[in-house]
């Protein structure tokens, strides 16, 4: 046999096709599995944010409920207020509202200066009193729920968005 055997090199020929052919099938198997070992690792990272989320969301809402129980309980333990629907309003007062009220054509001379009347009795003064315990055990509490549940809302973003 020859070098110039066309059989030797058929069979030379052959030999590098089929390595070249397996190197290929090997490269791309190779490619598949790192692209789904990555997949597996995005995969668990997600799994993993997903949880911690979870625990921390668990975690306020657990501090969000017990707020609002012991918000419950001091209201509960306050006196209950009764008003009476008599309430006495001074005609200062009473004029000031309707001033307020009119339409910037129908203002008019405006009610001008009065007597300033009764002064206010006591149920105008327990009503104020409920207003001034709703804004102490009311409005304040729901204006620090709301902050936090905003900075709660761009924790989450932000680890989510992977910040």
């Amino acid at each position: 046999m020859s070098l110039l055997d066309p059989r030797l090199w058929l069979a030379f020929l052959v030999t590098i096709a089929l390595s070249l052919a397996t190197g290929y099938v090997k490269g791309k198997r190779d490619e598949r599995s790192e692209t789904e070992r990555k997949q597996l690792k995005a995969i668990a990272k997600v799994r993993d944010d997903e949880l911690e989320l979870q625990r921390l969301n668990n975690r306020w809402t657990g501090a969000y409920v017990g707020r609002m129980t012991k918000q419950q309980e001091k209201a509960r333990a306050l006196p209950t207020i009764s008003i009476a629907h008599d309430c006495a309003v001074p005609a200062a007062a009473g004029s000031v509202l309707n001033d307020a009220q009119r339409l910037p054509d129908d203002a008019g001379p405006g009610s001008g200066a009065r007597p300033a009347g009764q002064a206010i009795d006591s149920t105008c003064t327990a009503e104020l009193n409920i207003c001034k315990r709703n804004y102490a055990e009311v409005c304040v509490p729901n204006a620090e729920q709301l902050t936090e549940l905003q900075q709660r809302w761009r924790v989450m973003q932000q680890r989510i968005n992977g910040r």
